[in-house]
């Protein structure tokens, strides 16, 4: 069987996995100087086909060196993907949304699913069990929020977000933790309750830089059990399984 290297270029990190089918076998994090040599890797590692999601910055060396040693594709609105995408501006749409409703479509085919990213944005993701993604919606992410009060007022501090311990805040600074953190909840919970509303039953899948947290404190608060636990798939690596899938998917109908 053959060896897929997934790629994800993020605002921060450069996050890699390699696949022997569908079986995540190694994961890590590349540096910049590690991506721009990526050639000797390709070879020691055997990788015959390769994926590259990019929303940070273009590394030149990094796309010569897979498109000359991989069958390689680049994820963008013009790659083949395994979905039906009825987004109004397809040419807009991020690749990294892209994979991640790829990874729905992995995990859970034929079922209505529901895509929270919680990273430096909020990303919101819907994909109805015909196999057709319908859009979602954009929110700030929790740091964003507390830059914004800061940015916005003459007197709220700047602070970076450490964690909520009680929705009622006893303090500025818990406050604006607090109304940062459980607003993105109550955010999270309402919209589940919108799709629920509209098309029945919905997976609802978490990932992201923040997901740890949000789940931190759905399983610490009873009240969210019943609520929230059981409807969240969280998955910190979910974006590598969906480039895996659209990687496999153009490399079956290239052949």
């Amino acid at each position: 069987m053959s060896k897929n290297l997934v790629i994800d270029i993020g605002n921060s990190e450069i996050k890699a996995g390699i696949f022997l089918n569908d079986n995540l076998i190694n994961d890590f994090v590349l540096s910049e100087n590690e991506a721009k040599n990526i050639e000797h890797f390709l070879i020691k590692h055997e990788i015959e086909n390769c994926i590259l999601s990019n929303v940070g910055n273009e590394i030149v060396e990094l796309e010569k060196a897979l498109a000359d040693k991989t069958f390689f594709v680049k994820l963008n609105s013009e790659t083949k993907i395994p979905f039906a995408n009825l987004y109004a501006t397809p040419t807009t749409l991020g690749a990294d949304r892209i994979a991640l409703i790829a990874a729905s479509n992995y995990f859970f085919a034929e079922k209505n699913c529901l895509v929270i990213d919680a990273g430096t944005c909020v990303t919101f993701d819907f994909i109805n069990s015909t196999n057709e993604y319908l859009g979602g919606a954009i929110s700030p992410g929790l740091q964003m929020r507390l830059n914004a009060m800061h940015t916005f007022t003459n007197n709220l501090p700047q602070l970076n977000f450490e964690k909520s311990i009680d929705f009622n805040g006893n303090s500025t600074e818990n406050c604006m933790q607090s109304g940062a953190f459980f607003g993105l909840i109550e955010e999270i919970k309402g919209r589940i309750k919108l799709y629920e509303n509209r098309f029945g039953n919905v997976q609802t899948l978490l990932c992201g830089g923040d997901s740890e947290k949000i789940m931190s404190a759905i399983n610490a608060d009873e009240t969210f059990v019943n609520e929230l636990k059981n409807k969240i798939f969280a998955h910190p690596k979910l974006i590598l399984y969906g480039l895996n899938k659209i990687l496999k998917f153009n490399a079956t109908i290239s052949h």
